[in-house]
């Protein structure tokens, strides 16, 4: 999370950032996902999750991007 929010903070308005894959090698997606996308979303940022045709793990199917307002 701490991650995150230091790439939020040094990115400029109307950035976006993008984080891929949302899940392990087995194929097991990130079990925070929806908390991490709660506790960001606010009045500066959107963050959400999009569908992808990347595939780097067969069941990789999105991306998460964040946006700074």
């Amino acid at each position: 999370m701490q991650a995150i929010q230091e790439m939020i903070r040094v990115t400029k308005k109307g950035g976006m950032i993008q984080i891929y894959p949302l899940v392990g090698f087995k194929d097991e997606e990130y079990p925070y996902l929806d908390k991490l996308l709660e506790t960001i979303n606010d009045e500066r940022v959107v963050a959400e999750k999009v569908k992808t045709n990347f595939r780097f793990l067969p069941s990789a199917t999105h991306v998460l991007t964040i946006s700074k307002l």
